[in-house]
Formats: C-alpha cells, structure tokens, sequence
C-alpha cells in the first residue's frame, strides 16, 4: 500500500513539498518483468501531441540479459570484487527541486521537475503489484540546502540516492556518498570531474566526448574524409570542442589512413550578410557538415547557418550532423530537417506513435489532469531502472547491470565504466564512475525522425 501524500487530479505545488511512496508485500519473491499495460483504444481525455516526433524502441526485458540473483549473499562483479546485495527492504532518498523551480506557472505540471516526479511516481505505483519491498522519500531541495538534507535525510540505512539538480549539490552528495558507500544517481549532470574511483556514483546523460565518437564514428563509417567537414567559430568555445573531435577523428579515420577531417571557420558578418557562407564548400565536393555546438547560447549561430546551407546547397546532397539543439531550437523548422537531412546524436527519444507510450500519455492525463511531456518519461524510465535493478540484484545494483540495456518508453540506460584520463586505461579495476554509454543517432525520414544507429 502506497502511504503518501496523494496527488490530486489538478497538481499544486504547495501538495508536492515532500511524499514519502511505501511499497510493500508479503509472500516469497518472484521474478520480474517490466511491469506491462494493455494500451486502451479510447479517446477520452486525449488532447493532440504537439510536439516533434521521436522514436525509442521498446522491448521486454529479457531474463538472459537481467537473470534473477536466488543467493540471499549477493553476486560479485569479479573485476572489482564490489557486490550487490539482495536485502528485505529499500530505502531510496530522492532529491529534487520541487517548489524551487524558476518555470512554475499558474499550472503547476507546467513545471519540468513536477512532471519528473510524476512521471517517478507513477512507476512507484506500479512496482506495487511486484514483490519488492521499497521505501522512496521525495526530498524537497528547494525548501533546504543540500548540507541539511546530509545532516536531516541521509543515514547509513539508505540504499540509494537520486538527484539532485545543481552541480555544486551533486558534488557535496557525491563525496558524502563515496565516504558512506552509498549508490548515487545523478539524473542530470554530467561531467568527467565529478567523481574520482567512485564505483558507487552513475549519471545518466552521457558526456560529450561520448556524443562526439558516436557522431564520428557513424561518419568514418559512411563517408570520406574529404568529404566532411566540422564547422566552428572563432570562438574559445568552439576551439575547445575542435580539440575534443581532432582527436576522435584521427582514431576514427586512422584505418583508412587519411588526414583528419577539414575544419571550417564560419563568421557572424559571412552568415547574417549577403555573402556565401558554405557555397565554396558545396563546390569542393563536401557533402558532411558536423556542427558540434551544443548549448542554447549557439541556437542563433546554428540557425543561421541552417538557413544559409539549405539556400546555398541547391541541387547538391548534404547531411548535416549534430546534437539535440538542432532538434529543440523553436528556430529551426521541420523544413531544415528534410531538406539538410539532419543526423543527430541523442541520448533519450520517444515514438509517440508507440503504443506504449499512447498508453502512458493516457493514464498520465487521466491520473493528473495534464498532458505528460519528455520530463514525465524520462522520470518514469529512470525509476523504472531503479526498480528493475533492486528488484532482480539488490543494493548497489551497478556492480551486477553493468553493459545490460534497459529499454525505457524515451530513455535507454547502459551503464558502463568511465575514467577521467584521456589515454586509454588498461586497469579495469580502479575506474573512477558509472555513466550511462547509450546513445542513438536519429534521422528525419518520411515526415518524421527515425532511429538509424
């Protein structure tokens, strides 16, 4: 039985400041799937999608990728000798800023983080109807600091930590975590200078250099190097970023023993003035343009030159590749994704066509009278993880799931082993964290983007 604040059908903040969700059964343990829901063909209730097409493919879990730990001592992942343990009861701690939130509006699942946890709340209602024994307190951060949530939330007996948002709160949680050797998910953050032989913190969002080999690599395998081309600007940004592919393409290219791909410096005058921008390199035979600018402070550059490549280009083929700004941007139009044929590297995606995630908008409305958006999936496929990897290995699941796909309704999460040096590390036993090494590459085909790779 669920003991918790309830949720009404029309959410308000103010009911949200922390909830406490108990998950508990009696009888022996059984193995599990994830927990499935036959998708209803009503409409009631259902408003129209706006929002741009994505696609994840969704399968069942497979007990030969998650078998069922049945020895109550655990199982040992051999290369570190750190265990995962199966115990009677869970305890979670989830940080998050609720009411903190600079988007809160009139309606309050407006607000990022309160479809997340939403989203999370919905996959705690669901894991009633399996066998696991979870208590799951949401931990308003934005009523208190992080040093008092350490000091008032956190003891020995947690099993594991979610959240929260800011990187300087996920820092402090980090160290005190690896001090009490408590697992630690980071939903949000990523970066290689966070933790350092940690084997008990995870992010989710795979890092750049991640994003950037998944990118190149797809182009070493399809095309020529001299017939791509990186654009940047004279920005120490951007400079910073060309170092990050330089290498990655040397490793890429190596086998075919070219030079590494051409870089092309593009100025703000060239794209906003009746000057040709790309013109020259259409004739050279470039086909590949790689835009590696990730943040919304580059959405204008980005758009600028979207706009000026598909004027320029004419009748010749190109693929522009880049990361999700080029999909989120309100700028760039579906008019740039067919007719660049855009490649971008993603690390969540969602059909909304899939009949499991109809399903999911449907119960979602029904239950909280809103409209899920990708923040409600992606809460939901997170706790969805956590509950799969305490159900089928216990505390510190990350040491048993490792390389195993979860397949979530938007997100997949692979967990792998990271190190923070660049050179290739051969000691498999001293890396420094987990982080999720899952990524797609997607394509706009047919009126809509489709998973390629």
């Amino acid at each position: 039985m669920i003991q918790s604040i309830k949720i009404s059908r029309f959410l308000t903040l103010t009911t949200l400041l922390v909830s406490t969700v108990m998950l508990s059964s009696c009888g022996s343990s059984k193995e599990i799937t994830r927990t499935r829901h036959t998708p209803s063909t009503s409409t009631e209730n259902k408003k129209p999608d706006t929002q741009k097409p994505k696609k994840v493919e969704v399968v069942e879990v497979d007990e030969k990728e998650y078998p069922p730990i049945k020895s109550p001592t655990g199982i040992k992942d051999v290369s570190n000798n750190l265990v995962s343990e199966k115990k009677d009861l869970y305890r979670v701690k989830i940080i998050m800023p609720i009411t903190s939130s600079s988007h809160s509006t009139s309606n309050a699942l407006d607000d990022e983080f309160v479809q997340y946890y939403a989203g999370m709340r919905m996959a705690l209602e669901e894991a009633q109807r399996n066998n696991l024994n979870l208590v799951a307190d949401i931990v308003d951060i934005g009523s208190q600091n992080v040093d008092q949530i350490i000091k008032n939330e956190l003891s020995n007996n947690i099993d594991l930590v979610v959240g929260p948002y800011s990187k300087n709160d996920v820092e402090k949680l980090e160290t005190y975590c690896k001090k009490n050797q408590i697992s630690f998910i980071s939903p949000w953050r990523t970066s290689s200078k966070i933790a350092e032989k940690d084997p008990y913190y995870m992010q989710i969002q795979p890092n750049i250099k991640e994003r950037y080999y998944k990118m190149i690599n797809h182009i070493a395998n399809n095309y020529n190097p001299d017939e791509v081309v990186i654009v940047s600007r004279d920005t120490i940004a951007d400079k910073n970023l060309l170092h990050y592919l330089d290498e990655i393409s040397k490793s890429n290219f190596k086998t075919k023993g070219e030079q590494p791909i051409q870089k092309f410096q593009v100025n703000k005058d060239t794209l906003s003035q009746g000057l040709f921008a790309f013109e020259d390199l259409f004739e050279k035979g470039k086909k590949v343009f790689v835009f590696p600018q990730y943040k919304f402070e580059d959405e204008d550059f980005l758009y600028n030159s979207m706009r000026r490549m598909a004027v320029e280009k004419q009748n010749n083929t190109v693929k522009v590749y880049g990361l999700p700004i080029l999909k989120d941007s309100e700028k760039i139009s579906y008019d740039y994704y067919s007719a660049l044929n855009m490649h971008i590297v993603v690390s969540e995606f969602v059909d909304q066509d899939n009949p499991e995630v109809v399903d999911f908008r449907r119960r979602f409305f029904n239950e909280y009278g809103a409209i899920a958006n990708s923040d409600a999936m992606e809460g939901y496929d997170l706790m969805g993880y956590v509950i799969l990897g305490l159900e089928r290995y216990g505390k510190n699941f990350q040491f048993s799931i490792e390389d195993k796909v979860y397949n979530g309704i938007q997100t997949k999460i692979k967990l792998m082993k990271r190190y923070n040096d660049d050179e290739v590390n051969e000691d498999y036993e001293n890396f420094d964290y987990y982080e999720n090494g899952h990524l797609d590459i997607i394509s706009f085909i047919d009126g809509k983007f489709r998973i390629i790779d």
